[in-house]
């Protein structure tokens, strides 16, 4: 939350007035993110109808999505939920 706060030039409790906690905001970003991907494979996918080529197709664009953004998802790969 400390990086979070100092990249967006704002207050530690500044972070907290948008976000309860840290784990609803790695939660907000990754349901950002998965949900781009997924509109990304939908508009990828529209007209393919071999099951074959679906998948190719959407190996592609899983790999190239990630590719493209992989610092914006390096949140995503980086979270470790704590055990409880």
């Amino acid at each position: 939350m400390r990086g979070v706060a100092k990249a967006a030039n704002v207050s530690l409790a500044g972070i907290y007035h948008y976000f309860d906690s840290k784990e609803r905001m790695l939660f907000l970003i990754q349901f950002r993110a998965f949900n781009s991907l997924l509109n990304n494979l939908r508009e990828k996918l529209h007209g393919v109808t071999d099951p074959i080529e679906q998948l190719r197709v959407m190996i592609r664009a899983h790999v190239s999505y990630f590719a493209a953004n992989m610092l914006a998802l390096t949140p995503i790969s980086a979270f470790r939920p704590r055990r409880w």
